[in-house]
């Protein structure tokens, strides 16, 4: 059970500042994310067509990271939402309510653990290439992450603590996937040399 303490009030003078600086241009993103993440058939369609594309692109590795933290992030941030118990922000600092419990922020654990274990389960041609990706999608997760809070969805802890789970679960689970891949394509390489090297996966 939630229980009053230090980030409360800091939690509070977030939402509070962010509250009085809102204005119909700054809204139109935070809006539209807070409406798409919550939406059962913007989720679907959005699922569906980036397992199209993963299928498509023949990304295994990648699907199968993803997949997983999501999953696992899933399971955890259920279990430590229902444990915590900590209720959502007031209603008149919120612009759009969430369900539930609050901390930790799901929407910041899926996004952290699905674009962290993309970059670590993918064989990069570059330093470049995975640097740009690595900015774009921690962006995209900075920006969801920024309009949970904007909306008054969630507490700005609940976010900070989403990430904290997200990113070392899909480091972790990206990572050793990629180890278990090269592992089995090393193996299967010393019983047939003449077997051709398959790049699928790569970026």
């Amino acid at each position: 059970m939630w229980s009053a303490n230090p980030l409360d009030g800091i939690d509070l003078s977030v939402l509070e500042f962010l509250a009085s600086h809102r204005n119909p241009v700054v809204d139109l993103v935070p809006v539209t994310l807070g409406v798409a993440g919550t939406d059962v058939v913007t989720m679907a369609v959005l699922q569906t067509l980036a397992l199209v594309i993963a299928l498509f692109a023949r990304a295994w590795r990648q699907l199968a990271a993803v997949v997983l933290a999501v999953g696992i992030a899933g399971v955890g941030v259920s279990a430590l939402k229902d444990v915590i118990a900590r209720p959502r922000p007031p209603a008149d600092l919120t612009m759009l309510a969430g369900e539930g419990f609050a901390f930790p922020s799901t929407h910041a654990a899926f996004t952290s653990a699905a674009a962290t274990a993309f970059v670590a389960v993918t064989a990069w041609r570059s330093r470049r290439a995975r640097a740009v990706v690595t900015a774009l999608l921690g962006a995209g997760v900075a920006l969801v992450g920024f309009s949970m809070v904007y909306l008054g969805s969630h507490w700005a802890s609940d976010v900070l603590v989403g990430w904290l789970i997200g990113v070392p679960l899909g480091a972790g689970l990206g990572r050793l996937l990629r180890r278990r891949t090269r592992a089995d394509g090393e193996a299967r390489g010393s019983t047939d040399e003449d077997a051709p090297v398959s790049n699928h996966g790569s970026v």
